[in-house]
């Protein structure tokens, strides 16, 4: 699984911005992305400075791979540019079978 940011716009409130990512299954098997989110604050909203660096940003995708589930932490690195947009980059990408310590 390759996963970038695709696109960014700013959003109608300040501070907000609307981010579009590109998954891309690097498998012979199909994947389907099953929900997603990005718990980190600092990146939900953004009103950082210009050149400020967020470590450890996430994005948390459920997804369906081989007819189980499984969660797919991708970890960011996110700079803020000239206009406090948001500019990530993916710095890794685990993935763990949900409930595989049961």
């Amino acid at each position: 699984m390759h996963v970038e940011q695709a696109s960014r716009n700013r959003g109608a409130e300040p501070n907000c911005w609307l981010v579009a990512w590109r998954v891309r299954n690097l498998g012979q098997r199909p994947l389907q992305i099953l929900s997603g989110r990005l718990p980190h604050s600092r990146f939900r909203a953004c009103s950082e400075l210009p050149g400020t660096i967020v470590e450890n940003a996430f994005i948390i995708l459920r997804v369906l791979w081989l007819e189980e589930q499984w969660w797919a932490f991708v970890r960011l690195r996110v700079t803020f540019d000239e206009l406090s947009g948001p500019l990530s980059i993916t710095e890794v990408i685990t993935t763990h079978k949900i409930g595989f310590s049961k």
